[in-house]
């Protein structure tokens, strides 16, 4: 084949590979190219066009791909969705093992297309397969997985098969796009995927009205019942679990936290706030169905003893936690979600709801969950992990203590964190937050 500059000029030569594939040193999958795009390997290395995409390694397309068949260890099998394309390109003398280097997508006018969101990939030392701008969930990059041994070694492994190892959080996706890109998730090793709440909730297109409920009755926003249950029904045909998101500690905020501290000195004002509640949330609720006496969640209060009977920010309508009425309302919710083909669900703002509240949950649901206990330190995720028995197990919650930990991990080296689990919870809470 000619160079990249040739074929972006249009090169008449045809570009189906006529070589056998395990001939290719490397394989790219990558969806189906408008006509007159094609692909690049662009890197350090001059035979990779020392990083000039017009110079850089042409790959050619395969005349045949099949369908994928994807591997329950975690891996994928060969091709992948219809519509894709694979791209192959052979050995290159030149090119050393760990060189680095990126795909580049290039137009016909040479306009350049980079992977982005990624790190600069290694050139392999032997033949490797990739989808383009994608990082394996269980890779940082192309090399050799890191091992990162955490928590105490009496800690027992968990069931891959039970328990998910990698969630992709769809955060805001629309259903119809989770259903469209089900197998490229499933390709890349997750074993499961966690939706946006499903309910009705306060319009807007911003992330953050999903959080704020208005009708646990509808699937909408992001999708009806029926984009849901499509969605749901592709990631099953890849092996997938759906985890649905629910917001069951407080619901729509009817008026600001001034609003509401005003009304405390005023109850002509406070009635009005009130029929404003039952108004806005009503026939399900009504101002009886919330939690009384208002006090806004703020400060230090937002870790402490009220923090679980308090209003988020002042503001978030907090239901009545623990009443039965709420609880069937939230309970035929979970029942919709799961004859949708929802397999499990994630509490949100977990350390705001009482954990005899959530076991009662949990137990209606009879499926894998987990809460979003938003608290760096471990005896808060005790107060829902030893209160709370998900099917004889501790209810698993999110590690934000791990997460902070990686993060600074990745961004600063070993010099930044300790490697003590107790050290660093000291750490973060007496230097970090300052507690």
């Amino acid at each position: 084949v000619g160079s990249a500059a040739d074929i972006a000029a249009g090169d008449p030569r045809p570009l189906e590979a006529t070589a056998a594939t395990d001939a290719a040193w490397l394989r790219l999958r990558l969806p189906s190219q408008p006509s007159g795009r094609h692909p690049v390997a662009c890197g350090a290395p001059a035979a990779l066009g020392a990083w000039n995409p017009a110079a850089a390694a042409p790959l050619v397309r395969r005349q045949h791909s099949r369908p994928a068949s994807r591997d329950r260890a975690g891996g994928s099998g060969q091709g992948g969705e219809k519509g894709d394309e694979e791209w192959l390109l052979k050995a290159l003398p030149g090119v050393p093992s760990g060189a680095e280097f990126k795909y580049v997508l290039l137009s016909e006018g040479g306009q350049a297309f980079w992977e982005d969101g990624r790190p600069n990939r290694k050139w392999p030392e032997a033949p490797a397969m990739h989808c383009f701008g994608c990082a394996s969930p269980r890779e940082a990059a192309d090399g050799a997985e890191i091992e990162i041994e955490w928590g105490r070694p009496d800690l027992q492994p968990c069931d891959p098969l039970q328990t998910p190892g990698a969630i992709l959080h769809a955060f805001h996706w629309p259903f119809e796009e989770v259903r469209k890109r089900a197998h490229e998730i499933a390709q890349y090793g997750f074993d499961a995927v966690q939706l946006s709440p499903a309910q009705r909730s306060v319009q807007g297109d911003q992330w953050w009205t999903r959080y704020q409920p208005v009708r646990y009755e509808e699937v909408h926003g992001l999708g009806d019942e029926s984009s849901l249950r499509s969605a749901c029904a592709a990631c099953a045909g890849v092996e997938l679990r759906v985890f649905g998101d629910l917001v069951f500690n407080h619901m729509q905020v009817v008026a600001s936290c001034d609003e509401w501290r005003r009304a405390q000195h005023d109850h002509n004002h406070l009635e009005h706030l009130k029929r404003r509640l039952s108004e806005r949330l009503g026939p399900t609720f009504n101002r009886h169905d919330f939690q009384w006496p208002w006090f806004p969640l703020e400060g230090e209060e937002w870790d402490g003893p009220n923090r679980m009977e308090g209003w988020g920010c002042g503001e978030w309508s907090e239901l009545n936690g623990g009443s039965e009425k709420v609880m069937s309302v939230h309970t035929a919710h979970m029942e919709k979600l799961k004859n949708c083909g929802i397999s499990g669900f994630r509490f949100d703002a977990a350390k705001h709801m009482r954990p005899e509240h959530i076991a009662e949950y949990v137990r209606r649901a009879n499926v894998y969950s987990f809460g979003e206990v938003l608290s760096v330190d471990p005896k808060m995720q005790k107060d829902y992990t030893e209160a709370i028995s998900l099917k004889g197990d501790p209810l698993p919650t999110t590690d934000f203590l791990l997460a902070v930990w990686l993060r600074r991990l990745l961004e600063q080296g070993p010099e930044a964190v300790d490697f003590e689990l107790e050290a660093w919870v000291r750490h973060l809470l007496d230097v970090e937050f300052g507690r």
